[in-house]
């Protein structure tokens, strides 16, 4: 699961699109009990820490679930994401980390976000589960030649 801890750092400081703080916004939601998630959107760092807590013996679970059990249909795979080394390379690359976060909410990816969870994730099954993503169409070519590069 998300490392909802980083996802504060990362917005604490910033300002809301409404004017306010992230902090205010993410206070004002949970006065209002709207908050999609009251643990890690809090100002409360007990909160946010029981959240963290949480999501990590819910991460354990899943690995544990991948280790142990057999399904009739499908093949269970657990992807441990190291969001720290995610959010810390896109740093490194000279990029801002707040690019990563959606500013209207502060708190669901941004569509840069996404696609640099994509990258890594299939950069990950290509290494560690090739079978799950299948071998290269053999007509790649072809469709290139014809939609792009016109």
């Amino acid at each position: 699961l998300f490392n909802g801890e980083l996802l504060y750092e990362t917005m604490q400081d910033q300002q809301h699109p409404l004017g306010t703080t992230y902090p205010a916004f993410y206070d004002w939601m949970n006065c209002l009990q709207e908050s999609p998630c009251w643990a890690w959107l809090n100002s409360d760092a007990d909160a946010r820490a029981s959240g963290s807590q949480r999501a990590k013996e819910l991460s354990e679970q899943l690995a544990k679930i991948e280790n142990e059990q057999n399904f009739k249909n499908f093949k269970f795979i657990y992807y441990p994401v190291d969001w720290n080394g995610l959010f810390e390379s896109y740093v490194k690359s000279g990029n801002s980390v707040t690019n990563l976060i959606e500013k209207s909410d502060g708190f669901h990816p941004s569509q840069t976000g996404n696609a640099v969870f994509a990258l890594e994730f299939f950069k990950w099954l290509e290494t560690n589960h090739p079978e799950a993503v299948g071998p290269i169409n053999p007509h790649n070519d072809e469709i290139d030649a014809l939609f792009f590069n016109k």
